[in-house]
């Protein structure tokens, strides 16, 4: 690989947002969603919602919109509009699934939203 690639790579990797910072308010309650049958919280003054497009992990990305939607907007994302609907189950399996989602997400947000 070249020294002018690798640099690349490298600065690519500097500038990528963590998951608090894609979503600060979810990143404080993503871990209780397993010991509790809420799919509401409120945080910092802002309901978050696992079943509202607007509210959930994907929404607080997204600014607390739903521009990202397929079936609302044609400029949406598709993988964001498919996570979105995963976060809803998958947030209450196992803690490794859960990492997975999320670490995905945040690639995907990342590679391309960023």
């Amino acid at each position: 690989m070249s020294q002018a690639l690798e640099q690349l790579q490298e600065q690519k990797q500097k500038h990528k947002l963590s998951f608090e910072q894609i979503c600060p308010r979810w990143s404080k309650v993503v871990h209780k969603v397993k010991y509790t049958d809420k799919i509401r919280f409120r945080i910092s003054g802002k309901m978050l919602n696992l079943h509202d497009f607007k509210c959930c992990l994907v929404g607080e990305a997204w600014g607390f919109t739903d521009d990202y939607d397929l079936s609302k907007t044609k400029g949406g994302c598709k993988k964001c509009s498919k996570t979105s609907a995963e976060f809803g189950s998958l947030l209450r399996c196992n803690s490794e699934e859960r990492k997975e989602l999320i670490d995905a997400f945040v690639d995907h947000f990342n590679r391309v939203h960023v």
